[in-house]
């Protein structure tokens, strides 16, 4: 009786920790995960006024005309005088409606509201303030997409 119950015990023991060849003992069961994964949360998007900044963005101005084009790290500024001098977008802020770009003292300012250039038929989704060396430019803004497909 003894030895019946000593091997039912040991039974008992093994059943409770399963083993892997080598003898060791077998790692605990992991818990199942949840459907479709961990959520992990969305970085905020970049928009303001229906326009991505994450994706190039135009700035236009007239008197006197000027430039900017935003893409990824870059902010480019043009006119007459100036043809495609490179600025580093170092800084972004967004709060709200209005989003604060800079970098290499150029300054811009977009404000989500339509806008007109003055000169063409466009309804722009951004109105813009540039300032670089000392000079405030007034202007609008639009995804560089939006541009292409539409005609002024």
């Amino acid at each position: 009786m003894r030895i019946a119950l000593i091997a039912l015990l040991a039974l008992g023991l093994a059943a409770c920790e399963p083993e892997i060849s080598g003898g060791e003992p077998a790692a605990a069961p992991e818990p199942p995960a949840t459907p479709g994964g961990p959520t992990v949360p969305e970085a905020p998007k970049k928009v303001i006024g229906g326009v991505d900044l994450s994706q190039p963005v135009n700035l236009v101005g007239t008197e006197p005309f000027w430039s900017v084009k935003v893409d990824g790290a870059t902010m480019t500024y043009s006119s007459p005088e100036a043809s495609g001098k490179p600025y580093p977008l170092e800084t972004t802020k967004i709060v709200n409606s209005k989003a604060e770009l800079a970098g290499g003292g150029l300054s811009v300012t977009l404000t989500a509201g339509t806008c007109s250039d003055g000169m063409s038929d466009r309804v722009y989704p951004l109105t813009a303030v540039v300032k670089l060396d000392g000079k405030t430019l007034n202007g609008c803004a639009i995804s560089a997409a939006e541009m292409a497909q539409t005609k002024p």
